[in-house]
């Protein structure tokens, strides 16, 4: 039971919790986004929750698909067979990279600043048939994450550069860790390789959280 999908038990339980980490940190950051639409009805604090929502979501999926993995091939696969576990973990994989990247999607879309919805389909459709398609599933989910979030950091950089607003800065640093985060594995993939993604991400989110926090507060000052 110490190696169980040929890695370790510590790094599986680590996951797990960062994942569990993830999921609330991501949801805190939807609701924050929400908050700061229903205060000013901007459609891009709407589709900034979406987008995390979605991330949230994605997380608490991989989690439980996990932990279910986990605990049948810790009971010796009772009453199901090695060939389902695989497919529920093949399965559960896709979903959570698919969920991920059309949570990132739905935040670059808000950077085109347009309501043509054409372009937002054509980007979803197109990310489900890279990671459909791909031999290499975690590679290509990887990469095309990295180019989402690039793409992201680049809007709030030319945000930070025209308006010098610190609570921009805190988006731009934290996508940025995010960006990080996502190209470390690309060139390594070790175990602490991993650990110090987790938590790249985990600081970027925080940030995240942060900088709408405290946009809610000054929302709510100035009532």
């Amino acid at each position: 039971m110490a190696y169980l999908f040929l890695v370790p038990e510590w790094f599986i339980n680590f996951r797990v919790i960062m994942e569990i980490i993830f999921f609330a940190v991501a949801g805190l950051v939807a609701l924050y986004s929400f908050n700061i639409y229903r205060l000013s009805c901007q459609r891009e604090s709407k589709l900034f929750g979406i987008g995390f929502s979605l991330i949230s979501i994605s997380y608490l999926l991989r989690a439980i698909i996990t932990i279910f993995l986990f605990k049948q091939l810790g009971e010796g696969v009772r009453g199901i067979t090695l060939e389902t576990l695989n497919f529920i973990g093949i399965l559960g994989v896709y979903a959570y990279m698919v969920l991920f990247t059309i949570g990132l999607i739905t935040i670059l879309y808000i950077t085109f600043k347009t309501k043509n919805w054409q372009i937002y389909t054509l980007l979803v459709v197109a990310d489900i048939l890279i990671l459909r398609l791909s031999a290499n599933k975690t590679l290509s989910f990887y990469l095309f994450s990295t180019i989402l979030i690039f793409f992201i950091c680049m809007h709030y950089a030319k945000e930070y550069i025209k308006y010098n607003n610190g609570k921009t800065a805190l988006v731009f640093i934290a996508f940025f860790l995010l960006l990080a985060s996502t190209i470390e594995p690309l060139f390594s993939n070790t175990y602490n390789t991993y650990v110090i993604s987790d938590i790249m991400e985990l600081g970027a989110y925080l940030l995240i959280a942060a900088s709408l926090f405290l946009t809610v507060r000054k929302s709510l000052r100035s009532r």
